[in-house]
């Protein structure tokens, strides 16, 4: 998985100081939080889809309204996703930014598994 090929990079291939180290910790525990407030929300609009879909047997404006829910939190943990990226690569000097950046870019362009 792309996210795991950035994990692996990221603290087992940039030489991380301890610094380094402990300021992507925190930003790794306050990402997690966030994006299970996403995926609960994401999970909740599915139930909601499910319920509508279960009475309607239509696509209709319950249908819609849980789908534009869904995307919304998508799209929040999306951008949550990138702002998170983009913190830790802060947090690196700029030969560990360089190989960060590749994986990054391989992650993004990489086709299905």
């Amino acid at each position: 998985a792309p996210a795991g090929d950035l994990h692996t990079i990221l603290h087992h291939d940039l030489d991380l100081t301890a610094a380094q180290n402990e300021q992507i910790a925190m930003l790794e525990h306050r990402y997690v939080a966030r994006r299970q407030v996403f995926e609960a929300e994401m999970r909740a609009a599915n139930r909601d889809l499910a319920t509508a879909l279960d009475a309607d047997h239509a696509f209709g404006p319950r249908e819609k309204a849980a789908v534009d829910r869904f995307h919304r939190a998508e799209k929040g943990l999306q951008e949550a996703t990138i702002k998170h990226v983009l913190a830790m690569r802060a947090v690196l000097d700029a030969k560990q930014s360089e190989e960060f950046d590749r994986a990054i870019y391989r992650a993004l362009t990489a086709g299905p598994s």
